[in-house]
């Protein structure tokens, strides 16, 4: 479970279909929408305005960026930076390329729920050892080199 902190009695709200790491904080007024994901280490401030994780209208949150209160992301837009500001229009490959990924990461959040568990780290490789295959899964770097 994240860490979840009420502030000015203003409680997070997780739905149940979505998925927030453990080591997830969330505080004050954030709404974690159905079947969003929250990956580790995550921190959202909802101590100075909300914060609502939802489906986007085809919008790009590039990793690492650091959303401001109140900010509002444009449809079929990328944002990063910090802070995170708009960069450009997306096309239409970039937004047939995530609503392909937006499956994946539903079956992510289901995944991670049902499997993720902290264990201690093992201290050599085993022989035989398994990779995780996510066959439908391609970054977008690499559907953009294809086409050069």
């Amino acid at each position: 479970m994240p860490k979840v902190y009420a502030i000015d009695g203003i409680t997070p709200v997780i739905d149940v279909t979505a998925f927030v790491h453990p080591s997830a904080v969330l505080i004050g007024d954030v709404i974690i929408g159905a079947g969003a994901y929250v990956g580790p280490c995550a921190c959202l401030r909802g101590d100075f305005g909300r914060i609502v994780v939802e489906a986007g209208a085809d919008a790009v949150v590039a990793a690492m960026a650091f959303v401001k209160a109140e900010a509002k992301i444009p449809p079929r837009s990328l944002a990063a930076g910090i802070p995170a500001r708009v960069l450009r229009m997306l096309t239409e490959e970039e937004i047939l390329w995530k609503h392909g990924n937006a499956e994946l990461y539903r079956k992510l959040a289901n995944r991670s729920a049902h499997t993720m568990q902290l264990v201690e780290p093992l201290t050599a490789v085993e022989p035989g050892r398994k990779r995780i295959d996510i066959p439908d899964s391609i970054p977008l770097s690499e559907l953009k080199a294809r086409k050069a």
